[in-house]
């Protein structure tokens, strides 16, 4: 697996301050916006809203012991290659 997809999620249960717009706009090929971000944030007015988001990379499907695949885990690299023709939105 990985390093980027642990650290992914590691994060939201160690950070003390979640920003969401950030987090999303660190997934992206093109930088979002101030405007972007601050529109992804504005469902979370305080800390409290994010426990949903917080928790949601450990409910990914994940058995670092096992040579299981997990169907639907998308690799980087089609990801990057779908979306060099297409538009594509992942949330």
């Amino acid at each position: 697996m990985p390093k980027s997809f642990l650290k992914w999620r590691e994060f939201p249960r160690t950070s003390e301050r979640f920003n969401i717009g950030k987090v999303i706009n660190m997934g992206t090929v093109i930088g979002l916006s101030e405007e972007v971000i601050a529109v992804y944030n504005a469902p979370f007015p305080s800390e409290e809203y994010k426990v949903g988001a917080r928790i949601f990379p450990s409910l990914v499907p994940y058995l670092p012991a096992s040579k299981v695949r997990v169907p639907h885990f998308i690799r980087l690299e089609q990801v990057h290659q779908f979306s060099q023709n297409t538009e594509v939105s992942i949330f």
